[in-house]
């Protein structure tokens, strides 16, 4: 920008400079000046040409200054043409935070802002109930995270609650790792149950089988009575 406004200044002051140029017959006179003509050489015919230095300046800077095959000055920086990178630069590490208990999934260790959109959608897929958030990487870290309208990590109510207390039900719907351990856990309940079955009817099993394995011994009163009817 500087350099714009140098060149700018000293456009005006070979302007100012170029309406009082002297004539062949030494008067000098001021006068418009007239749009340069690359077909005359300065010097010769009427005394010396006038030259439009605006016109000339600018035809310059449009071809990229000139002879020396300079660039076009970019107001945003050099970072702002490099793939991967936005006009504000820097690259961020993103994570989704499941919202019941803050616990964060990382997804993109190095990305740029380009990139936020792709791993939102990544963090819905892997976890509805969570949120994108991200932070500078290099320079950052997981108590600076930001999700993407700006809102602090930090104000979140279960912000590091994962890492004091276990949230009953707090999983990511979806999940096929949630998946997974809710069928585990669903099989270890059934078997537990299983077992239990099994193990109360051997305890209401075990009385009828003392019964069915031993002869019912007759009463003292039906054993006197039969050796009397014996002996007659």
């Amino acid at each position: 920008m500087k350099r714009l406004l140098l060149l700018v200044l000293a456009a005006a002051c070979l302007a100012c400079a170029g309406m009082w140029l002297p004539r062949g017959d030494g008067a000098v006179r001021a006068g418009p000046v007239q749009p340069a003509n690359p077909a005359r050489s300065m010097g010769r015919g009427e005394g010396v040409t006038k030259v439009d230095w605006f016109d000339q300046i600018f035809r310059d800077l449009g071809r990229g200054g000139g002879d020396r095959g300079e660039r076009p000055f970019n107001p945003f920086g050099d970072d702002a043409e490099r793939p991967g990178r936005s006009s504000e630069g820097g690259y961020f590490r993103t994570l989704c935070v499941r919202l019941c208990d803050g616990f964060p999934i990382p997804l993109s260790f190095s990305t740029p802002r380009s990139q936020f959109a792709k791993d939102a959608r990544r963090c819905a897929q892997a976890c509805p109930a969570g949120r994108l958030f991200v932070y500078r990487n290099p320079g950052g870290n997981m108590e600076d995270m930001v999700d993407l309208d700006g809102r602090s990590y930090r104000r979140l109510a279960t912000a590091f609650l994962h890492q004091t207390k276990h949230v009953e039900n707090c999983t990511c719907h979806g999940n096929a790792w949630d998946q997974e351990a809710t069928a585990r856990h669903k099989a270890y309940a059934e078997q537990a149950g299983r077992r239990e079955t099994a193990a109360e009817g051997a305890r209401k099993s075990k009385p009828a089988a003392r019964s069915e394995g031993r002869p019912e011994r007759p009463s003292r009163w039906v054993q006197s009575h039969t050796e009397e009817t014996e002996r007659r």
